[in-house]
């Protein structure tokens, strides 16, 4: 029983780094995002995010980035997924998970 549990903590830390691997993330990403329904998204420089929406927290956690698709762990639920993206001229786009439609988002700040 001890030797599971020393292999589940190992195997949950592993995890976790992994998704600390900001080397990972790309810099044009990085800042305040406001989407034109008024959701804000604020994406840190250690790759931790949190969403807003009418002064409502809707989903806070860490993203890396690796083959053109962003790697979500959710820190407010047990919850990960993989979203499309792309950022142009500060205008980010990014997937919905389990969905066809997406976020539209602008840069308001750094």
């Amino acid at each position: 029983m001890r030797n599971i549990f020393i292999f589940l903590l190992l195997t949950t830390s592993l995890t976790s780094q992994e998704f600390r691997d900001m080397d990972k993330l790309p810099m044009d990403v990085i800042g305040k995002w406001q989407s034109f329904d008024n959701e804000f998204v604020n994406i840190g420089n250690d790759g931790s995010f949190i969403r807003i929406d009418n002064k409502k927290v809707m989903a806070k956690g860490i993203l890396r980035e690796d083959g053109g698709k962003l790697y979500i762990k959710r820190t407010d639920i047990d919850d990960e997924y993989v979203l499309s993206y792309y950022e142009r001229n500060d205008v980010l786009v990014i997937t919905k998970p389990n969905s066809v439609e997406a976020w539209l988002f602008y840069r308001i700040g750094y």
